[in-house]
């Protein structure tokens, strides 16, 4: 623990429905995952009081503090290493070319067969040097619907976190290669579908290789996890909010499938408690002269299709 000498009153109001919410979360989750998350969130508390505010043995605190301390010993290790494997160069050769994207990617919507399964892990880093990871998004096809005429896909996405208010499916189609995505969200399987054409917009969009306004798209070869991947398109994306000056690097195979999604901010960041500051440790990339520094990154983790295509 620290030497923080903890105010030995629970918290009031709104912060003590949050704790409680807290908890509430905490007690769904895997063992594994409790001992993680009691040490992020009670940081700042003494044994008595994390034990008081859990209503769990003072005994049983420590231990599961032994154990996220443990846990994340052996985590920081592997996510050094796979983050030490990923990395996108430039190949020697310019070349000129145009991809036509079908799909969102990292909201998993790229996905084509029933049964076929995409998995993204996501990483973000933290105030210090460790590269932490935040949870896993598991994307499948898992079935196909006739109606209307049309063949439809569902994708079921859910995601390895305690907040399953994000897990998602949608509905798509595919036409003349193109795709065609319905607008709404589900969080549960409709069994009686009605959907019509004029339900569905397309989600084509092509990307050129080339240096525009607020974007820069080139061909690149990238290693993951010791796989390489060559003529992959990237797309670094820049701009300008309320938020501060953020850059987005995403990377696709040359048929389609994206590989990563990198977030990076700059020196005037403002949100959710992230700033340029806290990523001193981080990689940082300079684009148009501004440098900025990686806050989080998205990562195919599986993909069968890949693995025909891996040179």
């Amino acid at each position: 623990m620290t030497s923080y000498q903890p105010d030995h009153s629970l918290p009031s109001g709104i912060e003590n429905e949050r704790y409680n919410q807290i908890l509430n979360r905490i007690y769904k989750m895997e063992s594994k995952y409790k001992d993680i998350v009691q040490m992020k969130y009670f940081q700042n508390f003494s044994v008595e009081d994390i034990s008081r505010i859990l209503k769990i043995p003072e005994g049983t605190v420590k231990s599961r503090l032994f154990k996220a301390r443990e846990i994340l010993k052996i985590r920081e290790t592997e996510v050094k290493e796979k983050i030490q494997n990923v990395e996108v160069y430039i190949t020697p050769t310019w070349k000129k070319g145009s991809l036509l994207l079908n799909g969102d990617g990292t909201w998993l919507e790229s996905v084509m067969e029933v049964g076929e399964v995409e998995e993204w892990d996501r990483y973000e880093y933290g105030e210090s040097q460790l590269v932490f990871w935040d949870y896993r998004a598991r994307s499948e096809v898992t079935r196909k619907i006739e109606t209307a005429g049309l063949t439809l896909l569902e994708v079921m996405t859910k995601f390895d976190k305690t907040n399953t208010m994000n897990d998602r499916i949608v509905y798509f189609y595919l036409d003349n290669d193109n795709i065609y995505a319905f607008q709404r969200i589900f969080l549960d399987k409709l069994e009686e579908i009605e959907f019509f054409p004029d339900n569905f917009i397309v989600r084509n969009r092509k990307i050129k290789t080339g240096e525009y306004a607020d974007k820069k798209i080139d061909i690149v070869e990238i290693s993951i996890n010791g796989k390489e991947y060559k003529n992959c398109f990237r797309e670094i994306s820049f701009d300008n909010d309320y938020h501060g000056q953020e850059l987005i690097e995403s990377v696709w195979t040359d048929y389609g499938r994206q590989l990563i999604s990198r977030l990076y901010i700059g020196e005037n960041w403002k949100m959710r408690g992230i700033s340029w500051k806290n990523l001193e440790n981080s990689i940082q990339l300079i684009y148009k002269n501004i440098p900025f520094r990686l806050w989080s990154e998205f990562v195919l983790n599986k993909n069968y299709c890949l693995e025909d295509h891996i040179l």
